[in-house]
C-alpha cells in the first residue's frame, strides 16, 4: 500500500547521484579531449564557455524535472513517482564532437571563430529539443485519446 506523504529522496538516490554526476564529468572530459585532440579546438574556451553552459544546462534540466515530479505526484495523489535523470549520453557526445563540433570549427578554420562551432552545437541542440517536445506532445495526445480498435 502506498503511501500518501511523497518523499523526495529515498534509497539509492545519493550512489544514482554520484554516478550521474561522475557519468557527465567523463562526458565533458571526453568532449574537450576529442575537441582539443582531433580537431585542435582550444582548450581554454571549451574550459570558459561549453563546459561550465553545459553544467548549468544540466542542473536546470535536472531541477525541472525534480519539480514536475513533485508535480505529478501532488496532482496524482502518488508516492511512487521519480524525475528522470537528465545529463550527457556518450554516443550523443561523441556525435555532437565528431559531426557537429569539429566540423564546424574546421569550416571557421579560425580560433576567432571558434564560437561559430560553439553557435552550431546550440543550435542543433535547441532544433533536437524542438522535435522532441513535438514528439511527446503527439505520443501524449494519442495516448489521452485511445483507439476504439485497442
Amino acid at each position: 500500500m502506498q503511501s500518501d506523504r511523497y518523499h523526495w529522496a529515498a534509497t539509492g538516490d545519493v550512489n544514482a547521484f554520484f554516478g550521474l554526476m561522475l557519468d557527465n564529468i567523463a562526458g565533458l572530459v571526453l568532449t574537450v579531449v576529442m575537441l582539443s585532440g582531433i580537431f585542435g579546438f582550444p582548450v581554454d574556451f571549451a574550459l570558459q564557455y561549453m563546459v561550465p553552459g553545459t553544467a548549468i544546462g544540466v542542473l536546470v534540466g535536472d531541477l525541472m524535472y525534480f519539480w514536475l515530479a513533485f508535480r505529478l505526484a501532488k496532482r496524482e495523489s502518488r508516492s511512487d513517482v521519480t524525475a528522470m535523470p537528465l545529463g550527457l549520453d556518450t554516443p550523443s557526445t561523441i556525435g555532437m564532437v565528431l559531426f557537429v563540433l569539429g566540423p564546424a570549427y574546421i569550416a571557421a578554420s579560425n580560433n576567432a571563430y571558434v564560437q561559430i562551432a560553439s553557435s552550431a552545437d546550440v543550435s542543433l541542440n535547441l532544433a533536437r529539443g524542438s522535435i522532441e517536445e513535438i514528439v511527446a506532445a503527439v505520443q501524449s495526445a494519442a495516448t489521452a485519446h485511445p483507439s476504439i480498435d485497442a
